[in-house]
């Protein structure tokens, strides 16, 4: 599934899912966070949330990366599989960079998925 990014204010945002499957013993959000100066200070696991297509909403189970601080941050949100599979995914991110959130969504199922278009 492709990346997807958000430049809002001074924090540009990129993620990557990894391994959305019912298979899957975890599904996988690779995040980037860049900054021109501001400090990356946020709690990854508390601002994010991942919804289905139903609109259930599901917490992060590890986070495994980049602490707080610093203009450059990398790592990995782990969230349980979601069974039955939804038709559609969106991870958001509140807060992140003073933004009141961050939203990335994608098709599951196809192995060229199209991203669906976000709010920044």
């Amino acid at each position: 599934m492709p990346r997807q990014t958000s430049q809002s204010g001074e924090v540009e945002v990129g993620v990557a899912p990894a391994g959305l499957s019912e298979t899957a013993t975890t599904w996988s959000f690779a995040v980037c966070l860049d900054s021109q100066g501001t400090e990356l200070n946020e709690d990854l696991i508390a601002a994010a949330v991942l919804v289905d297509d139903g609109g259930r909403q599901y917490k992060p189970v590890g986070y495994e990366g980049d602490p707080p601080g610093g203009t450059h941050r990398e790592g990995t949100l782990m969230f349980d599989p979601i069974s039955p599979a939804p038709k559609t995914v969106t991870l958001k991110l509140r807060g992140v960079g003073g933004i009141g959130e961050r939203s990335f969504s994608w098709t599951m199922g196809a192995a060229s998925a199209i991203p669906t278009p976000a709010a920044p």
